[in-house]
């Protein structure tokens, strides 16, 4: 969590290539994004996609005393962008909003689930981990 005026208020910057795609869920307060030629404040429900070659800066949305936000990176076996129907706000940044409560709940846990994975060099390990998990359908719509 982030906290105004505290040693975890502070921000990220990785413009160089990552070694995964990252995924942010906002679950309370906001944060602020810079994505090059635009910006994007996130409340609760708002979820983003960064590609590796994406530029990322964050931090806690200046109007906010606090932002608490999930994030998970991972490999991709290039078929994120086939299976995703995900606008995209800027280059390699795709972006959702759920105001389901539920929903919410569901992503977080599966985000905490592929972050106890860790890195491993193959990737069906996490894969095989997957099975018996209940998926999280993530769409464009706003029905999710």
């Amino acid at each position: 969590m982030c906290v105004k005026e505290s040693w975890t208020d502070h921000s990220i910057l990785r413009p160089q290539t990552k070694a995964g795609w990252t995924i942010h869920v906002t679950l309370k307060g906001a944060g602020y994004y810079n994505c090059v030629r635009t910006t994007l404040q996130t409340q609760p429900g708002d979820i983003l996609l960064f590609s590796p070659t994406a530029y990322l800066e964050v931090r806690r949305a200046e109007d906010c005393d606090q932002w608490l936000y999930s994030w998970v990176m991972f490999q991709d076996e290039g078929v994120i962008k086939d299976m995703l129907n995900w606008p995209e706000i800027a280059s390699g940044i795709h972006h959702i909003r759920t105001h389901s409560q539920k929903k919410l709940t569901q992503i977080t846990a599966v985000i905490g689930f592929l972050a106890q994975q860790g890195w491993d060099k193959d990737p069906t390990e996490v894969k095989g981990n997957l099975c018996g998990t209940p998926a999280v359908a993530l769409s464009s719509d706003h029905g999710i």
